[in-house]
């Protein structure tokens, strides 16, 4: 981690408006520290483990206590850079992807046809053999450009099981997720043509735009699978009502948008039953690890 990512993204605005201004300057200095120690371990890293590191124990419970740190057991959070590792090896891994499907697309195009279209895996189209003649895979023409764009756009989410070329894993696994929860509630006709295109562009604008935390949409989803399977004590108004990802960035007339909305139901339901936090940050790690192939 040092070498390949020696540094991290730091916000003076965010610092002095958030949680931390709040604590003492002796906690906010071994809020850094444990920063780079964090970062430096690639985001992995036990409440044991400070306090070998830094044995400053009232410090670290003031850190808590202000929810600038984030406890899951004996695992320590912190938000901002774990998002930040995560973006930079997913970037890392897409950009690699991209290079070797462009070249299965211009050398193997019947393979490349048919894991664009969710019938194998990348893996499975690299083992096919190159059709002969090769010189037959010409360089698309503008003309063939736009066929391919018109296809990609009537790729619907439901025909699709798993990501394709230059569709980011993350986005289209908590699309999916979505997209799935929500035909349990009936079949339409706007559910069953939703553009695989739309539905993860409009994830990608809820997490890089609005800066919704994946937590926070994961967190969403397990509400309602409770509301959608009945659950006493939930309430299923917003689960009713949303059908789309692009639903969630919606405006009321006061202003508000719909995701602060539910996000309201969705706290109070992890407040009367705080152990899911430990299931949510579980269901995270996986579904980053399963973006990244791992």
């Amino acid at each position: 981690m040092a070498k390949e990512l020696p540094y991290f993204k730091f916000e003076p605005a965010e610092y002095l408006t958030k949680d931390i201004s709040f604590c003492s300057l002796s906690a906010q200095g071994l809020f850094i520290n444990i920063c780079s120690y964090y970062w430096q371990r690639e985001c992995k890293i036990t409440k044991t483990q400070i306090l070998r590191r830094f044995n400053y124990p009232d410090l670290l419970d003031e850190l808590i206590t202000e929810n600038v740190l984030t406890i899951i057991g004996e695992e320590i959070k912190i938000n901002f850079l774990y998002e930040q590792y995560y973006h930079i090896l997913e970037d890392k891994k897409e950009s690699s992807n991209k290079g070797i499907i462009g070249n299965l697309k211009r050398w193997n195009r019947p393979a490349y046809d048919r894991f664009i279209n969710g019938e194998i895996t990348l893996e499975e189209a690299l083992l096919i053999p190159k059709p002969s003649p090769p010189d037959t895979l010409a360089i698309a023409k503008p003309s063939q450009i736009r066929e391919d764009k018109i296809k990609e756009d009537k790729i619907t989410i439901k025909s699709i099981t798993s990501p394709p070329e230059g569709v980011a894993p993350l986005y289209f696994y908590i699309a999916k997720g979505f997209h799935n929860l929500f035909l349990k509630k009936g079949e339409t006709k706007t559910l069953n043509n939703a553009s695989l295109t739309k539905w993860v562009e409009d994830t990608r604008k809820i997490i890089e735009v609005d800066k919704v935390p994946i937590s926070q949409l994961i967190a969403i989803k397990r509400y309602w699978e409770e509301c959608e399977s009945g659950t006493r004590g939930t309430d299923n108004f917003w689960f009713n009502t949303i059908n789309s990802m692009s639903s969630f960035r919606k405006v009321d007339k006061d202003g508000v948008y719909h995701y602060d909305k539910i996000t309201t139901s969705v706290k109070k339901w992890l407040n009367a039953n705080p152990e899911l936090q430990g299931e949510i940050f579980k269901i995270e790690q996986n579904l980053i690890a399963k973006s990244n192939g791992n």
